[in-house]
């Protein structure tokens, strides 16, 4: 039960990405399986990621998209739609960060060698730039 939620959650959040990809080319539609097995994500992260979807789901009306669950669905999830874009290996993790910190407002400190920082820092002002008065 708890899957089938998360699944159409992931679903959901899959098309709100692929909306706002669509100028960058055409994700396609969000497939479980293909998704876990091209992304080579282990049982134990896919247990994670239903685990932060259902718990995004929950803090939504309160929160909003601005919590950590959604920092880690979104980065997941773009992550993958960065790859059926062409864009591979860290730069595609580089790219879901990236997204994840636009969409949720919310910047994953922990770990923070490993995150590529100035990547994101370049995604965000590609897509976000900042107009100077």
């Amino acid at each position: 039960m708890r899957t089938l939620r998360a699944l159409k959650i992931a679903r959901r959040e899959w098309e709100n990405i692929r909306t706002s990809l669509e100028m960058c080319g055409d994700i396609g539609e969000f497939d479980s399986k293909d998704y876990i097995n091209t992304r080579l994500i282990s049982i134990s992260e896919g247990l994670l990621l239903v685990r932060d979807l259902i718990e995004m789901e929950n803090k939504l009306p309160t929160y909003g998209y601005f919590t950590q669950e959604a920092t880690y669905v979104f980065s997941a999830l773009a992550s993958g739609a960065a790859e059926r874009l062409g864009i591979i290996g860290r730069l595609a993790q580089s790219f879901g960060r990236g997204y994840s910190w636009v969409r949720t407002g919310w910047f994953d400190s922990s770990d923070i060698e490993n995150q590529h920082v100035i990547k994101q820092m370049i995604f965000f002002n590609l897509f976000f730039p900042i107009e100077e008065d």
